[in-house]
């Protein structure tokens, strides 16, 4: 390139002028002021060069992916090896990442000492900020926030209030049957979490086609960090698996979510009940393939939901499990295909269903406390066996304060279900763990012996 005007240009000499600026991440209008200067207004006028300046640039494969690299904050992750180079755009607030060879063939000189940031990556929902410091460590934060509160993410503007949209109101009102409680628990459940990790999992059980599926689906456009809904940035907060997966060995699904969602859960071992636990502690562990385990801080509350009443055994002192009271209409009874795809999914909905969810006001300590509903005792009884039912709500009640044998309780509910039915300790042991409080088994000495014995509540030890 020179300084000096020319006085004779041709239109591919302009074009070439044009594209090597490009390279140098000059913008359109620093472009325009150059090639004007250097090109004779008796060769084009003005307005024609603004029009082949604008047109040279819409060709550019590049131009704007250029423009937004070298307008952005750059950061690489100093506990990488894969030299990818993340970027982020103030105008857009969105983030991407390109290699670092890739760079190199988009701009003709790349100062990267004075671009890139070398950072700790990690996903901090809790620090409004893309980039920050903490104890001189630069960190560059991977929480994208949903599209609706990026502006207050990033630069403090304020979200604006707004009304809870008819739809939402209409649906949510049908989703828990016109339970009020459930209806507002539902509310402050959603709320809580767009601040905080719930504690409690919120639990839809019923029939199906009642509308649990769309509201995984309202979560996850609430937590999209693209108003477009694009793909891409779909799953950055949230993510869904079915019940099976939850199952398997490798669970690096929960890393790095706001709000996790388990479509038909299925809890009938000690062992899926423990992954549940997981699911509630502040830091939990977790596996990939071909990785090994790390300890992470858990930012995620948790959406379950099952067709089947006997999808999870509860125990009588449950504190993890919310259970909502649900309609047993089926959702397309009350609402057409479009007023739930094309209006409730709406990008203008969702953002007003956030803004009202954010102003919402909810008693922190209420989210730390089990919702307790009449459902939550048909889900505890559904998944008894019969002899179980029969133990808890006639054998516990009968003996309340005694000691029984083993042997003794096992007889009583042979007497009645016969011998196929007789329960081994083992069976009892674990119907135990789901009724702690109601009676325990234990071994004490008696004659001499000891035998194994059923204490049932309110006894008193010798």
């Amino acid at each position: 390139m020179t300084d000096k005007v020319k006085k004779n240009w041709t239109i591919p000499q302009i074009k070439k002028e044009i594209n090597s600026l490009v390279k140098f991440g000059t913008s359109e209008h620093s472009i325009q002021t150059i090639v004007r200067s250097k090109v004779p207004e008796s060769f084009m006028d003005s307005g024609m060069l603004s029009t082949l300046v604008i047109d040279t640039l819409d060709e550019h494969p590049n131009f704007n992916l250029i423009q937004k690299i070298y307008n952005s904050k750059l950061s690489i992750n100093k506990q990488s090896d894969d030299n990818k180079i993340f970027y982020f755009d103030p105008d857009t607030m969105k983030e991407d990442s390109v290699s670092k060879s890739h760079i190199n063939t988009l701009f003709s000189k790349f100062d990267f000492s004075s671009k890139v940031s070398f950072c700790d990556f990690e996903y901090n929902p809790e620090v409004f900020k893309k980039h920050f410091t903490v104890d001189g460590v630069k960190k560059y934060n991977l929480f994208n926030p949903p599209f609706w509160l990026a502006k207050y993410f990033y630069y403090g503007i304020e979200v604006e209030n707004s009304s809870m949209p008819e739809l939402f109101d209409r649906y949510l009102k049908h989703f828990t049957n016109d339970h009020d409680e459930s209806y507002e628990y539902v509310l402050d459940w959603l709320a809580y979490s767009l601040r905080h990790r719930n504690n409690c999992i919120l639990t839809a059980i019923g029939n199906q086609g009642t509308g649990k599926g769309v509201l995984g689906e309202i979560i996850r456009r609430l937590w999209c960090s693209d108003d477009k809904f694009d793909s891409k940035y779909m799953n950055n907060n949230f993510d869904s698996i079915m019940g099976s997966a939850f199952k398997k060995e490798f669970n690096g699904f929960l890393e790095n979510k706001r709000v996790f969602y388990i479509d038909e859960i299925m809890i009938n071992s000690v062992d899926q009940e423990d992954r549940v636990k997981v699911l509630v502690n502040d830091f939990i562990s977790v596996e990939k393939k071909g990785e090994d385990a790390k300890t992470i801080k858990n930012f995620a509350s948790i959406y379950v939901s099952s067709n089947n009443l006997d999808s999870i055994r509860l125990r009588a002192d449950d504190r993890r499990f919310s259970i909502l009271e649900m309609s047993s209409d089926n959702l397309l009874t009350k609402f057409t295909k479009r007023e739930i795809e094309d209006q409730m999914m709406c990008v203008d909905n969702i953002r007003k269903f956030g803004q009202y969810l954010w102003s919402r006001e909810v008693d922190p300590k209420k989210m730390q406390k089990v919702f307790v509903t009449e459902r939550t005792k048909s889900v505890r009884e559904a998944s008894l066996r019969e002899w179980e039912e029969y133990f808890i709500e006639t054998i516990c009640e009968d003996n309340k304060g005694k000691r029984l044998l083993i042997t003794e309780v096992s007889d009583l509910i042979e007497n009645n279900f016969g011998s196929k039915f007789r329960p081994s300790r083992a069976a009892l042991g674990k119907l135990n763990q789901l009724y702690p409080n109601e009676f325990k088994i234990h071994r004490p000495a008696i004659n001499g012996k000891r035998r194994y014995c059923v204490d049932f509540k309110n006894f008193e030890e010798e």
